[in-house]
């Protein structure tokens, strides 16, 4: 059964790196692994009721195996890769991460820290195991400064590596209204691995790292991302002059759906299958048709959807067309 979330600290998504697609994957394997083992050691600790840590979310690190493994077929599944392709893909992928550096920087104090974040890998007999020490797990379970829980079906559906850096930093707020991931252009650079002048301008710059990336999350996503109303693009720029520069500071402004639709639900006690069905017409309104058995699903629902207004009388017209009659 595949993951539903990967869940992020901030120091993680805010670090200085340059990771490709590929290499993201890998590291995001590792978090919901590390993340399994970490809840399971908490569990035990509850039913033994054995002491907690105080930190790294509760968890003994020390006690921690460190080491995961994944079969052919879980990397099948997981990656979306060709069983063809899949031994040079993961050769190419450990080569790479093996020998990268995240970096995790104190915005206060302008100190940081280094982490070359798989110290050891091995693909043999079929399986996959990728290895991760002490101190990098402390930075990964670090969810004091705050986390994201990321959709793990949507990251893997990214095959960018901006497309994947910037699924992190907007997911970082996705729960809080009216908040959005803002910092310097600069930094925005670092964190995504790209530097601003290896592009002609500003506007070459938005499109190929922040525009391109926004919209492939948004249509990706099947309705659960989406614009800002008061900003169609996504982005605003805080200049401080003229010109655009790395210096200014821009603010990504989409939305995730699916946490409206929620607030929704706990204003007027929506059962949870009619917002499940909300999210696939918030998706259809946007383009994404929903399956036969969807549709039919909605129109069995069609009258407690509406008294939850979640599907106006305009919505059920176009969908009773687009649904040929049942014989």
């Amino acid at each position: 059964m595949k993951p539903t979330t990967i869940t992020k600290s901030h120091p993680l998504i805010t670090a200085k790196m340059s990771f490709t697609a590929k290499e993201q994957d890998l590291l995001n394997l590792i978090l919901v692994s590390l993340k399994k083992e970490a809840n399971a050691q908490k569990k035990t600790s509850k039913l033994k009721n054995l002491p907690v840590s105080d930190k790294n979310d509760g968890v003994h690190i020390d006690k921690l195996s460190l080491q995961y493994e994944y079969t052919r077929q879980e990397l099948l599944d997981l990656l979306e890769v060709t069983p063809k392709r899949l031994t040079a893909y993961l050769d190419e992928a450990t080569d790479e991460l093996m020998e990268k550096v995240a970096t995790v920087r104190n915005p206060n104090t302008g100190e940081y820290r280094k982490y070359k974040l798989v110290g050891f890998s091995s693909w043999e007999a079929n399986v996959l195991t990728l290895s991760i020490d002490k101190e990098v797990a402390e930075v990964l379970l670090n969810y004091s400064a705050g986390f994201a829980v990321i959709d793990f079906k949507l990251m893997f559906a990214l095959k960018n590596k901006n497309e994947k850096r910037i699924l992190d930093l907007i997911s970082r707020f996705k729960g809080k209204k009216n908040t959005f991931f803002k910092c310097r252009i600069k930094d925005l650079c670092e964190m995504l691995g790209v530097s601003y002048g290896d592009y002609a301008n500003y506007n070459s710059f938005r499109i190929a790292v922040l525009s391109q990336p926004l919209a492939r999350i948004i249509k990706a996503s099947n309705g659960l991302w989406e614009y800002m109303p008061d900003c169609k693009t996504g982005i605003k720029i805080y200049k401080k002059g003229r010109a655009t520069t790395e210096n200014d500071f821009v603010e990504l402004r989409v939305r995730y759906v699916k946490q409206i639709e929620e607030e929704k639900q706990h204003q007027v006690d929506i059962p949870e299958e009619l917002l499940e069905l909300s999210v696939v017409v918030a998706a259809w309104r946007k383009g994404t048709a929903p399956t036969q058995m969807q549709a039919m699903d909605i129109l069995m629902e069609i009258d407690e959807l509406e008294k939850s207004e979640l599907l106006t009388k305009n919505d059920f017209k176009k969908l009773r067309k687009a649904v040929p009659p049942q014989g």
